[in-house]
């Protein structure tokens, strides 16, 4: 489309490509593509912007697919876990069958879950784009985000005003009335980003201290509070992108969520060895003893790798939190 129709602009796109929206110079081109499994169709409804009469937008529940990659993500990440710990306490992890098993075959669909899921959060959450003219009632399929069709919507505000300057009531107007009040609305701090930043912050300052004082009853409560970030900056991730907040809470909670993962991850199978080494049975107790020797490591490499990425755990959490905290005062000051 861009290269046969260059005075065309992408607006939007569908999921699997199939379905895209392009502004013209006076009007839309919508395409409509259908046959994913079966021969591919395409169908292109020009709309001027003069027989617009409104744009709704209308929040949408989450798909029942997306539930579903949910818990099977959740199920994913407790089965490699369980396969990893449950290698811990041999002498070589890489000769045995659920060291092997865990990284081989959990691990990668565990990340692609993961990675789905995490790209749907950050994308915001799902609305239903429904354009009215006097002729038709068409739902754009491509415009399915909240924020895509927000940013959309005030793009083809000016440009049907300019087309419909005549005309006794003006769609700009009522576009205007409709989006102060969501805007004012989603103006809200997200409540949950704060605990879950404070976590991360912990979580990289009990790292930090461990690793590099040698505090060994540091090692397993930073590991617990690295566990229990993740769950809290999963939670909190969705609150943050369907309101709007600052780029340093978004961006910092999406930071602390990879590192934190990165941790929770590598901590257990940079330590399998030094683990072994002190564990005759696998227990709490020799749980603990594997921490201890953990904090006590020498090698450079693992000091600095943790250290490492602590340390970004707790950049991410102390520019989150101030953000978080500027961002609230400057709430409390406009209302």
């Amino acid at each position: 489309m861009v290269t046969a129709f260059g005075e065309y602009e992408r607006l939007a796109a569908g999921s699997l490509g199939c379905s895209s929206l392009w502004l013209g110079r006076d009007h839309l081109l919508y395409v409509k593509g259908s046959g994913f499994l079966w021969p591919y169709q395409e169908e292109y409804r020009r709309i001027r912007f003069a027989d617009i009469e409104a744009i709704s937008l209308m929040a949408a529940p989450v798909s029942w697919w997306w539930w579903l990659l949910s818990v099977l993500a959740v199920a994913l990440v407790c089965g490699s876990f369980g396969a990893v710990f449950a290698s811990l306490g041999r002498e070589d992890f890489q000769s045995n069958f659920w060291g092997n098993f865990a990284i081989l075959v959990w691990l990668p669909p565990t990340a692609l879950a993961l990675g789905l899921v995490v790209a749907h959060l950050v994308a915001g959450r799902m609305c239903v784009c429904v354009l009215q003219t006097s002729q038709s009632r068409q739902v754009l399929r491509p415009v399915s985000r909240w924020r895509v069709g927000q940013k959309i919507t005030e793009r083809l505000a000016e440009r049907i005003h300019q087309a419909q300057q005549g005309l006794p009531v003006r769609l700009e107007e009522t576009l205007a009335l409709g989006g102060t009040e969501r805007v004012t609305s989603s103006l809200v701090v997200p409540g949950l980003a704060l605990p879950a930043l404070l976590a991360a912050t912990c979580s990289g300052l009990g790292w930090i201290l461990a690793r590099w004082f040698g505090i060994e009853p540091l090692a397993p409560v930073s590991y617990g509070l690295t566990l229990v970030t993740f769950v809290l900056l999963m939670a909190a991730l969705a609150s943050v992108v369907r309101g709007f907040v600052p780029d340093g809470v978004r961006y910092s909670v999406l930071g602390a969520l990879i590192l934190s993962l990165l941790l929770a991850i590598m901590v257990p199978v940079m330590t399998v060895s030094i683990w072994g080494k002190v564990m005759d049975g696998w227990n709490a107790v020799n749980l603990l003893q594997g921490m201890a020797a953990f904090v006590h490591d020498g090698d450079l490499f693992r000091l600095g790798v943790v250290l490492t990425v602590a340390g970004g755990l707790l950049g991410c959490g102390v520019v989150g939190t101030v953000s978080w905290q500027v961002w609230r005062l400057r709430i409390s000051r406009s209302i």
